[in-house]
C-alpha cells in the first residue's frame, strides 16, 4: 500500500456527511485538482492526486499540501469512500464505475474544454456536480468580467507559442483563443501548424513573429530536449522581441486560470510601442 493512503484513509474515516453541507470530495488528477481547490469549500477535498502536491507538476502545490495524496486507484476510492469523485472520461472508461455506484460513490466527470464558453460551462458543470454551484457562478462571473476587461491591446500583432523542443500550438487550440482574447494572431498558423506539433528553426529564422510566449513542462527542463531554444539564432530573437515567459504549469489545463496568463499577455502588450509609431 502506497504511504500516502493511511492520511487518506484517516481523514475519510473522520469525515462524514454531516460534517459537511457539500459532498466529501476525492480528486484523482491535476486539472479535477485545479477546479476542485477553487470551487470547493473548506474542509471539503479529501483527497488530491500526487501530481498536484509535487511543484515540478503544479503550480497550487503549496495550497494542497496539507491534503492527503491519491494515485487516482478504485481501491482507494473504495477505501476512503468520498461521496463524490472528480475524474477524466479516460479514468472513468477504465473503472469498474458500477462496483464505486454500489459503494455509494458519485463519479462526476470533468471536461477538458476547448475555448472561454466551455471553460464557463465547466465551471458551472462541475460547481454543480459537487454541490458548490453557487461558488461556481461567482467565478464564471468573474471570469467574463475579467475577459471583457482585457480589449485588444495586440493590436493584430502575431504572437509564437514556443516549447524549449520546438513544440507550438497551431490553428484550433486554446493558445489560437487565448492570443485572440487579447487582439494576437496565432503565428503558427502562418506555418500551417493546426493543432499541437512544432514549428522549424529554419522556419521561424525567415518568419519571426512580433511577440514570444516561452512555456515548458517539467519534462521540457533537460538539455536533450531543450535543443530548440538553445540555437543561437533562436536565442538572438528571444533576446529582442518582447517575451511573456510561463511556469512550466500555467497552461496545464484549460481552465479559468488561463484569465491569468491572458492579462499577463495584456499587461506586456500595453507596454509595447503602437505599431507605426
Amino acid at each position: 500500500m502506497r504511504a500516502a493512503l493511511p492520511g487518506v484513509l484517516i481523514l475519510a474515516l473522520l469525515a462524514s456527511p454531516g460534517l459537511h453541507a457539500s459532498p466529501v470530495l476525492m480528486s484523482t488528477n491535476l486539472c479535477a485538482d485545479a477546479l476542485a481547490l477553487e470551487l470547493s469549500a473548506p474542509g471539503q477535498l479529501s483527497s488530491v492526486y500526487w501530481q498536484s502536491r509535487d511543484s515540478r507538476y503544479s503550480s497550487f502545490a503549496k495550497r494542497v499540501a496539507h491534503i492527503p495524496a491519491n494515485y487516482a486507484s478504485a481501491e482507494e476510492a473504495l477505501m476512503t469512500a468520498p461521496q463524490v469523485l472528480l475524474a477524466s472520461r479516460r479514468w472513468q472508461r477504465r473503472m469498474p464505475l458500477t462496483l464505486l455506484s454500489e459503494a455509494g460513490i458519485r463519479v462526476a466527470g470533468v471536461p477538458y474544454p476547448q475555448d472561454w464558453p466551455g471553460i464557463s460551462a465547466a465551471l458551472l458543470e462541475v460547481g454543480e456536480s459537487i454541490g458548490r454551484g453557487d461558488r461556481a457562478v461567482q467565478l464564471r462571473d468573474s471570469l467574463e468580467a475579467r475577459l471583457a476587461a482585457l480589449g485588444a491591446a495586440g493590436q493584430g500583432r502575431s504572437a509564437l507559442y514556443l516549447r524549449p523542443n520546438g513544440g507550438s500550438a497551431g490553428q484550433d487550440t486554446i493558445i489560437e483563443v487565448l492570443f485572440e482574447s487579447v487582439g494576437l494572431k496565432n503565428h503558427a498558423a502562418r506555418f500551417g501548424l493546426r493543432g499541437w506539433g512544432r514549428v522549424s528553426v529554419e522556419a521561424l529564422i525567415a518568419d519571426p513573429p512580433d511577440l514570444l510566449m516561452l512555456g515548458g513542462m517539467y519534462r521540457d527542463g533537460s538539455y536533450a530536449r531543450s535543443t530548440f531554444l538553445r540555437h543561437p539564432k533562436i536565442q538572438a530573437m528571444i533576446d529582442t522581441l518582447p517575451v511573456l515567459r510561463l511556469s512550466h504549469s500555467d497552461l496545464l489545463c484549460n481552465q479559468w486560470r488561463l484569465i491569468d496568463v491572458a492579462e499577463n499577455l495584456s499587461a506586456l502588450l500595453e507596454g509595447l510601442p503602437e505599431q507605426g509609431s
